[in-house]
């Protein structure tokens, strides 16, 4: 194992509604490329020593990868390519904004962290991803 396959520090990975399906799909299929199931694998690796760390892992239902971007806020019609999800994408940044601010107030001030403990009435669309799910 490397040392980047080590975090020791305070992290959170935020991934994209697709990440649920993706993860059934690659422990469905192991027969694709030796060296990409190899980087998955890692990267998983890495996603679960994180959590153990006392890290978070969350996925955002009704995301795409660029829900992650201000791509979401030129147009509704970019939905339409398929490469936002369905979320709105007000919510969708907003969702993504209080996370991240609770991780930071937690890890740098000392206070909140109530959003990173678990789900949240107020974000369904915000799914924990636990060690065991990997």
């Amino acid at each position: 194992m490397e040392n980047r396959d080590v975090i020791n520090k305070p992290f959170m990975f935020i991934r994209s509604g697709s990440f649920k399906d993706w993860l059934v799909d690659f422990k469905n299929d192991k027969s694709s490329d030796n060296e990409i199931n190899k980087q998955l694998s890692d990267e998983l690796h890495i996603i679960k020593n994180v959590i153990n760390q006392g890290g978070s892992a969350i996925y955002v239902e009704g995301t795409q990868h660029f829900n992650f971007t201000d791509l979401q806020f030129y147009s509704e019609l970019i939905k339409l390519t398929g490469i936002t999800g369905d979320i709105n994408g007000k919510r969708g940044s907003g969702i993504v904004n209080q996370y991240v601010l609770d991780f930071f107030n937690k890890q740098l001030k000392g206070a909140g962290g109530n959003l990173i403990q678990g789900p949240n009435d107020m974000y369904p669309e915000v799914k924990f991803i636990k060690p065991e799910d990997l």
